[in-house]
């Protein structure tokens, strides 16, 4: 994922019946190619678990691709892997870092 841009923003690990894990992560949209999505899902075929999450980010580039001229800035993707998995990708306004830099202005 770190080839594709994207940072960790949240991580949350939760215990009980069943553990859970879940991660967001956040990227800008000029560093999500989504041509290097299918060469690492071609590359790393054996791991299911990072094919099932770029297969979801290509989708969801696919939908972002039919709305035409909408402006967005960044994507975040929240992962949660526990039973059932999860994973949903958003198309944000902003950056992730630009976020960053807007709440530490408001603070």
């Amino acid at each position: 994922m770190r080839a594709l841009g994207f940072t960790v923003k949240d991580l949350h690990v939760g215990t009980g019946l069943p553990p859970e894990t879940s991660v967001k992560l956040a990227a800008s949209i000029d560093t999500v190619d989504v041509k290097k999505v299918q060469e690492i899902i071609d590359k790393a075929a054996e791991n299911k678990t990072l094919v099932a999450l770029l297969k979801v980010l290509q989708a969801a580039f696919h939908i972002k691709q039919q709305l035409g001229d909408v402006a967005f800035k960044g994507v975040e993707m929240d992962i949660t892997l526990g039973l059932p998995p999860h994973v949903s990708v958003g198309f944000v306004s902003h950056t992730a870092s630009s976020a960053g830099v807007a709440a530490a202005g408001a603070a």
